[in-house]
């Protein structure tokens, strides 16, 4: 996907300053495949919990406030990606017949790429929010099974030297 919208990009940029004839389909191709490698990036993103987030208050609560937390924090992320999965997908519906016209598409590939990151993302946290010992101990600062980085690289206190 990275490739093709480098090439789309670059086949633009010759076209338009180079051959002083700027080819119709490549910025909206362009466009297209942003929504793409964006999207599913997104839903990778947060499959691998490698999402942007603060734990300074997690780190601090007790332990039984923090698995409440954690659990709230999952059940926030599927319904999020639930709900954008569902309503990217009735969006596409209704721009079917449409089409894009520079590329002879229909307008529901704009709405394709968050609808299938809504449902790669959403039902991702659900398996991750149980909270069993075997998780806990893998975690990589060993107090929480939601890895997420704090702001600024900070470790927390108890895994400091």
């Amino acid at each position: 996907g990275l490739m093709l919208l480098i090439a789309a990009v670059l086949y633009q940029v010759i076209g338009r300053y180079i051959l002083n004839d700027t080819p119709t389909w490549a910025e909206s191709s362009a466009v297209l495949l942003v929504l793409y490698v964006t999207m599913l990036g997104m839903a990778v993103g947060v499959r691998d919990a490698g999402h942007i987030g603060l734990e300074s208050l997690l780190v601090l609560a007790p332990e039984s406030l923090r698995l409440k937390m954690e659990l709230l924090i999952h059940a926030l992320v599927l319904g999020f990606g639930l709900v954008m999965a569902y309503n990217c997908a009735v969006l596409a519906q209704s721009v079917w017949d449409y089409k894009i016209p520079t590329l002879g598409l229909s307008e529901a590939f704009k709405y394709a790429p968050p609808a299938m990151a809504g449902a790669v993302c959403g039902p991702r946290p659900a398996g991750r929010a149980r909270p069993d010992s075997t998780q806990r101990s893998s975690s990589s600062r060993g107090n929480s099974h939601f890895p997420v980085t704090l702001a600024h690289g900070i470790a927390p206190a108890a895994t400091r030297s």
